[in-house]
């Protein structure tokens, strides 16, 4: 019963077709917990966070764009350490119909910043900025990409 009341809350809080808004305290239900002191508790953050990740690609596999990124703001939640979480939330709103380019840019930013040297995440992040017309951000994040120390296979797949 109580999962059908956290649905429906979440369901008249966030609207299908509104754009992700992150907790109001601005961090997700693992950082409440000590992962020594209170494992249990950190573990079922992250277990839940792992459901919805998940249940939203497979949802993006299928082309169903908006019900991933439900998802994965629900596991966003949860926990926000993960670069992943906020890779397949850029995605979905990045693919969706019409596409949302500010939540992806927010969502591909966060990834950046948790690990700047992963060539996937700088790929989907300058894809966002081509189709904003964004060319000075591509510039800075591949400036900060290469001092960070990412491949130099990158940078060939994002210049051809």
């Amino acid at each position: 019963m109580a999962h059908n009341l956290v649905s429906a809350w979440q369901r008249m809080l966030f609207p299908r077709r509104s754009a992700f808004h992150p907790p109001t305290d601005g961090q997700a239900a693992i950082h409440r917990y000590d992962p020594i002191d209170n494992f249990a508790a950190w573990a079922r953050c992250r277990d839940r966070a792992q459901f919805h990740l998940g249940r939203a690609r497979r949802a993006k596999d299928r082309s169903r764009f908006r019900d991933a990124a439900r998802e994965i703001e629900r596991a966003l939640r949860y926990d926000d350490s993960s670069e992943a979480y906020f890779q397949v939330c850029g995605q979905c709103h990045l693919l969706a119909t019409p596409p949302d380019l500010a939540t992806a840019r927010w969502a591909l930013e966060r990834a950046f910043a948790l690990n700047p040297r992963n060539g996937y995440t700088i790929r989907l992040l300058l894809q966002v900025y081509e189709a904003d017309g964004n060319s000075g951000a591509a510039k800075t994040t591949l400036e900060r990409a290469l001092a960070a120390g990412a491949p130099p296979v990158v940078w060939s797949a994002a210049r051809a």
